[in-house]
Protein backbone atom coordinates (compact mmCIF):
# COMPACT_ATOMS: atom_id res chain seq x y z
CA UNK A 1 0.00 0.00 0.00
CA UNK A 2 1.27 3.62 -0.90
CA UNK A 3 1.83 6.21 1.80
CA UNK A 4 1.32 9.50 0.71
CA UNK A 5 0.73 11.32 3.92
CA UNK A 6 2.85 13.27 5.52
CA UNK A 7 3.49 16.24 7.41
CA UNK A 8 6.55 19.26 7.29
CA UNK A 9 7.30 22.03 9.39
CA UNK A 10 6.67 24.68 7.05
CA UNK A 11 5.57 25.49 3.82
CA UNK A 12 4.56 23.12 0.62
CA UNK A 13 6.13 19.92 0.14
CA UNK A 14 6.44 18.58 -3.60
CA UNK A 15 7.58 15.40 -4.80
CA UNK A 16 8.44 14.60 -8.36
CA UNK A 17 9.54 11.32 -10.29
CA UNK A 18 10.23 10.18 -14.07
CA UNK A 19 9.30 7.38 -15.71
CA UNK A 20 10.72 5.56 -18.60
CA UNK A 21 10.07 2.39 -20.39
CA UNK A 22 13.11 0.66 -21.17
CA UNK A 23 12.32 -1.02 -24.68
CA UNK A 24 10.90 2.07 -26.42
CA UNK A 25 12.44 5.00 -24.31
CA UNK A 26 9.11 7.00 -24.32
CA UNK A 27 9.07 8.79 -20.81
CA UNK A 28 6.65 10.70 -18.36
CA UNK A 29 7.16 12.66 -15.28
CA UNK A 30 4.16 13.14 -11.98
CA UNK A 31 4.44 14.63 -8.99
CA UNK A 32 1.96 16.49 -6.33
CA UNK A 33 2.32 19.17 -4.17
CA UNK A 34 1.00 18.93 -0.45
CA UNK A 35 0.55 21.58 2.15
CA UNK A 36 2.42 21.96 5.73
CA UNK A 37 -0.51 19.02 7.06
CA UNK A 38 0.64 16.74 4.27
CA UNK A 39 -2.55 17.34 2.67
CA UNK A 40 -3.02 17.11 -1.22
CA UNK A 41 -2.97 20.41 -2.51
CA UNK A 42 -2.08 19.73 -6.52
CA UNK A 43 -0.55 17.22 -8.76
CA UNK A 44 0.13 16.64 -11.95
CA UNK A 45 1.00 14.19 -14.83
CA UNK A 46 2.81 14.73 -18.48
CA UNK A 47 3.65 12.32 -20.98
CA UNK A 48 7.00 13.63 -22.27
CA UNK A 49 8.10 11.62 -25.51
CA UNK A 50 11.16 9.79 -26.13
CA UNK A 51 14.16 10.82 -23.47
CA UNK A 52 16.34 9.52 -20.70
CA UNK A 53 15.67 8.79 -17.17
CA UNK A 54 17.68 11.98 -16.29
CA UNK A 55 16.15 14.33 -18.41
CA UNK A 56 12.55 12.82 -17.41
CA UNK A 57 12.98 13.15 -13.47
CA UNK A 58 14.94 16.70 -14.75
CA UNK A 59 11.00 17.44 -16.81
CA UNK A 60 9.02 16.34 -13.74
CA UNK A 61 11.03 19.21 -10.85
CA UNK A 62 10.42 21.34 -13.94
CA UNK A 63 6.59 21.00 -13.91
CA UNK A 64 6.42 20.99 -10.63
CA UNK A 65 8.43 24.33 -9.91
CA UNK A 66 6.12 25.71 -12.51
CA UNK A 67 3.05 24.32 -10.56
CA UNK A 68 4.16 24.89 -7.07
CA UNK A 69 4.88 28.75 -8.47
CA UNK A 70 1.48 29.29 -10.30
CA UNK A 71 -0.26 29.10 -6.82
CA UNK A 72 1.99 31.16 -5.47
CA UNK A 73 3.67 28.70 -2.85
CA UNK A 74 6.21 30.53 -1.07
CA UNK A 75 8.40 27.89 0.15
CA UNK A 76 8.82 24.85 -1.07
CA UNK A 77 10.89 21.26 -0.19
CA UNK A 78 11.40 19.59 -3.12
CA UNK A 79 11.81 15.72 -3.29
CA UNK A 80 13.44 13.52 -5.78
CA UNK A 81 14.57 10.01 -5.82
CA UNK A 82 17.62 10.92 -7.97
CA UNK A 83 20.13 11.56 -6.16
CA UNK A 84 22.70 13.62 -8.52
CA UNK A 85 19.87 15.85 -9.45
CA UNK A 86 19.68 16.49 -5.76
CA UNK A 87 23.56 17.14 -5.51
CA UNK A 88 23.79 18.82 -8.39
CA UNK A 89 21.53 21.62 -7.21
CA UNK A 90 22.48 21.74 -3.20
CA UNK A 91 25.26 22.81 -4.96
CA UNK A 92 27.39 19.48 -4.00
CA UNK A 93 27.94 18.27 -7.66
CA UNK A 94 28.58 19.47 -10.94
CA UNK A 95 28.27 17.24 -13.68
CA UNK A 96 26.82 17.09 -17.22
CA UNK A 97 23.13 18.61 -15.88
CA UNK A 98 25.20 22.21 -16.43
CA UNK A 99 24.08 22.03 -20.41
CA UNK A 100 21.12 20.75 -20.12
CA UNK A 101 18.15 22.51 -22.00
CA UNK A 102 15.67 21.50 -18.87
CA UNK A 103 18.18 22.11 -16.08
CA UNK A 104 18.60 26.05 -17.47
CA UNK A 105 14.41 26.20 -16.99
CA UNK A 106 14.90 25.03 -13.29
CA UNK A 107 17.74 27.73 -12.78
CA UNK A 108 15.26 30.09 -14.10
CA UNK A 109 12.41 29.06 -11.76
CA UNK A 110 14.78 29.12 -8.64
CA UNK A 111 16.12 31.85 -8.88
CA UNK A 112 12.50 33.56 -8.52
CA UNK A 113 11.63 35.20 -5.51
CA UNK A 114 10.82 32.35 -3.19
CA UNK A 115 12.33 30.12 -0.48
CA UNK A 116 13.36 26.46 -2.30
CA UNK A 117 15.12 23.35 -0.58
CA UNK A 118 15.82 20.34 -2.73
CA UNK A 119 16.22 16.51 -0.41
CA UNK A 120 16.91 13.38 -1.54
CA UNK A 121 13.60 10.85 -0.63
CA UNK A 122 14.49 6.57 -1.30
CA UNK A 123 11.92 5.74 -4.16
CA UNK A 124 9.93 3.15 -1.56
CA UNK A 125 9.48 6.87 0.26
CA UNK A 126 8.15 8.02 -3.00
CA UNK A 127 5.57 5.84 -4.21
CA UNK A 128 2.41 8.36 -5.01
CA UNK A 129 4.92 10.02 -7.39
CA UNK A 130 5.67 6.77 -8.81
CA UNK A 131 2.49 6.02 -9.17
CA UNK A 132 1.15 9.14 -11.45
CA UNK A 133 4.43 8.88 -13.09
CA UNK A 134 3.99 5.51 -14.36
CA UNK A 135 0.07 6.61 -15.20
CA UNK A 136 2.16 9.64 -17.46
CA UNK A 137 3.46 7.27 -19.85
CA UNK A 138 0.20 6.48 -20.90
CA UNK A 139 -1.87 9.87 -20.45
CA UNK A 140 -2.24 12.88 -23.00
CA UNK A 141 0.68 15.25 -24.17
CA UNK A 142 -1.12 17.93 -22.39
CA UNK A 143 0.27 18.67 -18.93
CA UNK A 144 -2.36 17.15 -16.89
CA UNK A 145 -2.94 18.75 -13.44
CA UNK A 146 -4.91 17.20 -10.98
CA UNK A 147 -7.24 19.07 -8.23
CA UNK A 148 -7.55 16.15 -6.18
CA UNK A 149 -5.61 12.71 -5.55
CA UNK A 150 -6.26 10.19 -7.99
CA UNK A 151 -8.53 7.14 -6.04
CA UNK A 152 -6.20 4.48 -5.19
CA UNK A 153 -4.00 7.26 -3.77
CA UNK A 154 -7.14 9.16 -2.26
CA UNK A 155 -8.26 5.85 -0.74
CA UNK A 156 -4.64 5.75 0.57
CA UNK A 157 -4.77 9.08 2.05
CA UNK A 158 -8.06 8.23 3.88
CA UNK A 159 -6.42 5.16 5.39
CA UNK A 160 -2.80 6.29 6.13
CA UNK A 161 -4.30 9.40 8.29
CA UNK A 162 -7.37 7.58 10.10
CA UNK A 163 -4.20 5.38 11.21
CA UNK A 164 -2.20 8.59 12.06
CA UNK A 165 -5.28 9.85 13.77
CA UNK A 166 -5.91 6.48 16.11
CA UNK A 167 -1.78 6.84 16.83
CA UNK A 168 -1.71 10.36 17.58
CA UNK A 169 -5.03 11.69 18.22
CA UNK A 170 -4.32 14.58 15.97
CA UNK A 171 -4.55 13.23 12.37
CA UNK A 172 -1.55 15.08 11.97
CA UNK A 173 2.15 12.94 11.02
CA UNK A 174 6.00 13.98 11.86
CA UNK A 175 8.33 13.31 9.05
CA UNK A 176 9.73 10.33 11.76
CA UNK A 177 6.44 8.51 11.63
CA UNK A 178 5.37 9.36 7.58
CA UNK A 179 8.72 7.63 7.16
CA UNK A 180 7.68 4.48 8.87
CA UNK A 181 4.47 4.00 7.78
CA UNK A 182 5.76 4.11 4.00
Amino acid sequence: MMSCVKAFRSGSNMSTDGAVYRSSRKAGCGGLIRDQDGCWVRGFKKRIGITSPLTVELWGIFYGLSLAWNIQASRVEIESDSINIIKYLNKEASNELEDNHVMKKIKELISRDWEISFSFIPSKLNRCVDYLAKESLSASWNLDILDSPPCCIRKDQEETSERAKETTGSGKLDNQTAGQRA
